[in-house]
C-alpha cells in the first residue's frame, strides 16, 4: 500500500488508503492501456480496480476515486443501478470533496474540477 503513495498527492494518500481499506479492494497499478485510465470490477464477493501507471499525481488521484466511488456503488446496490447514473455521481461528488483544496490541486486544476462537480 505505501508504493501507492508515489502516484498520489501526498495529502491524499490517507483518505484514499482508508476507502481501500475499508472496501477491501484489490488495487493493481498497471501499464498504460489505450482505451481507459482505470477501471472497476466486482467478481463474486471480490472487487478488483486497476489504475494506469502513466498518470500525473492530479489525474491518478482522480481517476482512483472514480473507480473507489464505483466500489461504493456496488457495494450498496451490486448491479441494479447505472455505471453513471445518480448513485454513482453523488458517491463521486462527495468523495471529491475531501480532496478540493490548494494543498492537494494547482489552482487552474481545482477551478475546473470544482465547475465540474458542479
Amino acid at each position: 500500500m505505501d508504493a501507492l503513495k508515489a502516484f498520489l498527492p501526498a495529502p491524499s494518500f490517507l483518505k484514499i488508503k482508508h476507502w481501500i481499506t475499508e472496501l477491501d479492494v484489490q488495487l493493481k497499478i498497471s501499464p498504460p492501456r489505450k482505451t481507459k485510465l482505470g477501471d472497476f470490477k466486482g467478481v463474486n464477493n471480490t472487487m478488483y480496480i486497476s489504475i494506469n501507471n502513466d498518470l500525473n499525481p492530479y489525474s491518478f488521484l482522480i481517476t482512483l476515486t472514480h473507480e473507489l466511488a464505483h466500489a461504493f456503488v456496488y457495494v450498496a446496490h451490486k448491479r441494479g443501478v447505472a455505471p453513471h447514473g445518480k448513485q454513482w455521481q453523488d458517491t463521486f461528488k462527495a468523495m471529491m470533496l475531501n480532496f478540493l483544496n490548494p494543498t492537494i490541486f494547482p489552482n487552474d486544476v481545482l477551478k475546473v474540477l470544482s465547475m465540474h462537480l458542479k
